[in-house]
């Protein structure tokens, strides 16, 4: 195994296993909410976090992410206290102003959305956790940038564990209800920031406000910020418009059948995404990079592609594990499509590689910008005709469209040979897998037993197929043989 090999392994192993173990603390908050709350109370809970999440990108204005950018950099030129100072004093200073300003705006946001109204306080203290939360997410671009994955993964799991905590507490035990939900995230917010100003205080020994510092980083940030919002405009951004042309309820059911989807978020897009930005720019644009980022693309799609076919079939009983209240159970229908939508944009990360690597920041701005003017207008004319299956299409359609954006820049600026028929082998055999096992009856009325059972015939179809167009190479099936090793230890190897 290569240097960059073992790197690339050590890392997407730890985050990983951090992402799975945090998300299935976290995801303990989804049957929590769906089995104390109606649908259009977790609706109103839905909508105010997005908000929040709103809030808190435009007032970290992307500073986290230049921080990770800058500090390799800063690790040889020793400017660890410029740089990490430069970004709090900035960070902190907007989080207070951009919390100030949305508080003396509520009017506007009632005008919009008059059901919110007497949410205010829980919108109130919502606002407040975005100062406390900035601090976290500046250590853990920390904590990134020196290869630390596990005291990352470490970090993580704890917060979500207190998030789920204090919840199940203000939930179950004490009622408080919608605004309970944020009084305990804010308590959390609160007691994460002490770690996480220890991780700061460990790497940055006296804080240095450079203005040049901060230029720098937000002129890498900005642009990184519609990348960002993207995400928000593309998954959030639709909850609105079923709030406005439908109802909270169907936020909430929408959400819940985002939330199973997001599976593929924890399994796959995650650990990617935080192990393979350090090393994607350790590797630059050498001829190690050509190959590495040929193979690890092919294996993408191979992962990605079977867990949809997982989803696919577990979702029914899955959703019934949740929740017992049947308001909710339409939320299935969703949950394929929005998965395919989480494999394309796993597949953006490899695509897309070369502009970050390029430092073309403001490229990436432009390609989100233009996806999210077209997700806005697909939301726009799906939603109110199509309700709950509108928002999926939208999603869907939007990532499609930026996938094909994003290998196009990608390719104008770095070449790289994908291994395309490979990679349309996986799409084909799971396209077969997937409409053979509706084609074979099985009289068994037992959900659990039929979905195990479909299961297993499409993992058959789909492995036997693979390996019957000799999908697999020698040096892959090599190391599936070897317990010590893993498809990851082959990326980089040409």
């Amino acid at each position: 195994m290569s240097g960059e090999s073992a790197r690339i392994l050590k890392a997407f192993s730890a985050y990983s296993l951090g992402s799975i173990a945090s998300s299935a603390i976290n995801f303990i908050l989804v049957p929590l909410y769906t089995r104390t709350l109606t649908p259009e109370l977790y609706g109103s809970v839905v909508l105010i976090q997005t908000i929040t999440t709103l809030l808190g990108l435009i007032a970290q204005l992307g500073f986290p992410s230049a921080l990770l950018r800058f500090w390799v950099e800063s690790k040889t030129s020793g400017g660890f206290d410029r740089i990490g100072g430069s970004a709090i004093v900035a960070v902190e200073t907007l989080c207070v102003l951009v919390v100030l300003g949305f508080n003396l705006s509520l009017s506007g946001l009632y005008q919009l959305l008059p059901e919110l109204q007497p949410y205010t306080i829980a919108l109130r203290l919502a606002s407040l956790s975005i100062i406390f939360s900035s601090v976290k997410a500046l250590s853990y671009m920390v904590l990134q940038g020196d290869e630390r994955p596990s005291v990352y993964m470490k970090l993580n799991i704890v917060d979500l564990l207190a998030g789920v905590i204090l919840i199940g507490f203000f939930l179950l035990v004490l009622r408080r209800g919608v605004q309970g939900v944020f009084e305990a995230l804010l308590i959390k917010e609160m007691l994460i920031c002490i770690p996480s100003v220890l991780v700061l205080k460990s790497r940055i020994r006296r804080i240095r406000f450079i203005f040049a510092d901060t230029f720098r980083m937000m002129k890498y940030g900005v642009p990184v910020v519609v990348v960002i919002a993207h995400a928000w405009i593309v998954d959030g951004l639709n909850r609105f418009f079923l709030a406005g042309f439908a109802s909270f309820a169907d936020v909430g059911v929408y959400n819940l059948g985002a939330r199973v989807a997001s599976i593929m978020t924890i399994a796959l897009v995650t650990p990617l995404a935080n192990a393979w930005s350090p090393i994607a720019f350790s590797l630059g644009f050498t001829q190690k990079a050509q190959s590495t980022y040929s193979r690890l693309q092919t294996y993408v799609v191979f992962i990605g592609t079977f867990l949809c076919l997982v989803l696919a079939f577990v979702a029914l009983p899955l959703v019934h594990i949740i929740t017992n209240n049947p308001a909710y159970w339409q939320a299935t229908k969703v949950v394929f499509v929005l998965a395919l939508s989480q494999l394309m944009f796993a597949m953006y990360y490899g695509f897309a590689t070369p502009i970050g690597v390029s430092k073309r920041t403001e490229l990436s701005a432009i390609m989100w910008l233009i996806n999210a003017l077209v997700s806005v207008g697909l939301n726009w004319l799906l939603i109110p005709r199509f309700g709950l299956n509108g928002a999926m299409w939208a999603t869907f359609f939007s990532y499609l469209q930026n996938l094909a954006l994003s290998f196009f820049l990608g390719q104008h600026l770095f070449k790289v040979h994908y291994e395309y028929l490979r990679m349309i082998k996986v799409v084909s055999v799971a396209t077969f897998a997937y409409l053979i096992s509706f084609f074979v009856p099985l009289q068994v009325s037992n959900i659990y037993v039929a979905a195990l059972l479909r299961l297993l015939l499409v993992t058959l179809t789909f492995i036997g197929g693979l390996t019957l167009l000799k999908f697999f190479r020698e040096d892959e099936l090599t190391a599936l043989r070897n317990p010590k090793s893993s498809l990851l230890s082959l990326v980089g190897k040409a």
